[in-house]
């Protein structure tokens, strides 16, 4: 498992849940495009699971703040956007009316 450790003071938006870690605050490390990278605070504290993105300014993006989870398929598919209903064709909608 690769690691990202970020410089001292920029967790705090992780604290907050932010999901999004910017290129400007990581120290050292870093993954392959779309691994999933443990991310740790200045002094080694884990803050969460996050996809790593070499070549964009949102440098990862965070999938839990659970140490525990174990990022995966099963989690993967737990997380998947799907819509409930399917979607309405309004210029369908907007015409039938009259």
């Amino acid at each position: 498992m690769k690691i990202i450790r970020l410089k001292e003071g920029k967790e705090r938006s992780l604290l907050r849940r932010h999901p999004w870690i910017f290129d400007g605050a990581i120290a050292k490390g870093g993954g392959d495009a779309g691994e999933t990278v443990r991310v740790e605070g200045h002094g080694g504290q884990f803050l969460g699971w996050a996809a790593f993105s070499p070549s964009s300014k949102i440098r990862a993006r965070v999938w839990s703040f659970d140490e525990n989870d174990r990022i995966d398929s099963a989690f993967l598919q737990g997380v998947s956007p799907r819509p409930s209903k399917p979607a309405i064709c309004l210029t369908s909608r907007a015409t039938a009316g009259g």
